[in-house]
């Protein structure tokens, strides 16, 4: 009995042991709350951002606004080598220099990724110089240019003909070259406080143009003009443009290929000289037009030039009268409007021809060396063969 008593005994010792171990492990495990966040990776600094302001060119002064989500405070590199801490991201910064410079915000917080922002800025500088020239058509020795700088205030410029460099406060300068000639114009932007900066362009002066003819022919007048054979021209309506009035060679009236005339004031002794004109045909076979430019006075017909354009031949071509030199092109087409152009320069010895905007080859004018004159007065016309043709804006000029 009393080992039955004490077995019971031991039982519930035991029992109320397990309980009060069982209650005590439940009570301290209910005492820490479990974090998930412990398990989790930091959480990073987010939306940063930097915004910069120049608030004095000439102190070089900036502002910033830094800002972030997450973070304690900004650690600011300015771009100069200096490295300041702000809390708030609001700050101030005075560079001792003009120049470029990186910004670089980092917003940064012990044990979190730091996130970083770069901004660039210019301050105390001029920038975005340009230079726009322009040679007047009227008064080909004259040069404007037109200027544009940020920040700057004035310009400085050296015209590249030795003249004194000229300062100007306003956007626009005007010069004029006493000789023909390339020139390197250099402009410096400047501003007080400012770092200077300089460009360069190049300028071309080729003279002033003279202009002994030029003639549209809207006015109905052939005063001026010489026919050989009367009626063989007249003003008419344009072919492809009954507005426009042109001057038609009328074939079954005129021959001859030199039988009509048209003079102006002498070119001087050499000088470059212009001669340029429009010219329409229909007519596809059996004849051969010319135009020719030459003297009157015979002082160089060896070095007149002339347009030949051959339905005979097939072909069209530039020739210098009395030396035999030519060149052959492909016919131009027919019942349309061609732009001749032809450019003779007694000092480089050369003859070239441009059509309709395509330039052929320079001829080479020897005789023009050993040539006394090179002077032109007149125009002669004609043709060989049954071909009417038409002609406009008819314009010689030389360059002093």
């Amino acid at each position: 009995m009393k080992l039955k008593n004490k077995k019971m005994e031991t039982k519930r010792i035991t029992h109320m042991f397990f309980t009060i171990l069982c209650f005590t492990l439940l009570t301290v495990s209910c005492d820490k709350e479990i974090s998930y966040d412990e398990y989790s990776e930091a959480p990073i600094i987010e939306n940063a951002t930097l915004e910069i302001t120049i608030d004095d060119h000439i102190s070089r002064a900036v502002s910033i606004v830094a800002t972030a989500e997450g973070n304690d405070y900004f650690e600011i590199s300015w771009g100069d080598g200096i490295t300041t801490q702000s809390t708030t991201g609001i700050e101030s910064y005075n560079y001792v220099d003009a120049g470029n410079y990186t910004i670089k915000s980092v917003a940064r917080k012990d044990g979190l990724v730091n996130q970083a922002v770069n901004k660039s800025v210019s301050v105390g500088l001029i920038s975005n110089l340009t230079i726009n020239s322009n040679v007047d058509p009227n008064d080909t020795d004259t040069v404007t240019l037109t200027l544009s700088a940020l920040n700057a205030t004035n310009y400085d410029i050296d015209w590249g003909d030795g003249t004194a460099v000229e300062n100007t406060t306003t956007s626009t300068a005007v010069h004029t070259y006493a000789e023909n000639g390339d020139y390197i114009v250099i402009v410096t932007a400047k501003a007080t406080g400012f770092a200077d900066i300089s460009a360069q362009t190049q300028v071309s002066i080729v003279g002033t143009f003279v202009v002994v003819l030029n003639q549209d022919f809207e006015t109905g007048d052939l005063s001026d003009w010489t026919e050989s054979y009367p009626g063989a021209l007249s003003i008419i309506e344009d072919p492809t443009n009954p507005a426009n009035k042109v001057l038609k060679y009328d074939s079954t009236v005129s021959a001859g290929w030199d039988s009509n005339n048209r003079n102006f004031p002498e070119t001087p002794d050499n000088v470059v000289v212009t001669f340029e004109f429009n010219y329409f045909t229909d007519n596809p076979t059996g004849w051969s037009d010319y135009i020719v430019l030459d003297s009157e006075a015979g002082k160089d017909v060896t070095g007149s030039t002339a347009f030949q354009h051959s339905g005979t031949v097939g072909s069209y071509r530039m020739r210098v009268e009395g030396g035999g030199v030519g060149e052959a092109f492909a016919p131009l087409s027919l019942n349309e409007w061609h732009a001749i152009k032809v450019v003779i320069d007694p000092i480089a010895e050369t003859t070239t021809y441009t059509f309709d905007g395509n330039p052929g080859s320079a001829v080479v004018l020897n005789n023009l060396a050993t040539a006394p004159y090179h002077n032109f007065d007149r125009i002669r016309f004609g043709h060989n063969g049954n071909n009417d043709y038409y002609l406009d804006n008819i314009k010689v000029s030389y360059v002093e």
